[in-house]
């Protein structure tokens, strides 16, 4: 389970591992302009990368090219609550916030 939280200039993708440590990766996007067509969609492929690398779904395992099922539920259930948060982001920038 990922949980996606927005702060000032960041979104910290925050993935509790089997462990008792939670991985986390911040997502700069205050460099983009998010009422812009052109900045959602980069700040979405940023979002890609960082649950990509968080859940380690390009991570190879041996013996094998079948995905590690736990990494792609752990990406998918990050783009999907990514997803959200992007939209309320997305949604407080065009209130001018």
């Amino acid at each position: 389970m990922k949980k996606i939280v927005a702060t000032l200039s960041a979104l910290a993708l925050v993935v509790p591992m089997a462990s008792a440590h939670a991985e986390s990766i911040s997502i700069e996007y205050s460099d983009l302009n998010l009422s812009s067509p052109e900045g959602q969609k980069q700040l979405e492929r940023r979002i890609d990368a960082a649950a990509r690398k968080v859940c380690e779904l390009e991570r190879t395992q041996t013996g094998t090219r079948i995905r590690n099922p736990d990494a792609l539920a752990c990406y998918e259930q990050a783009k999907v609550q990514a997803k959200r948060q992007l939209a309320a982001v997305i949604e407080r920038e065009a209130k001018g916030g």
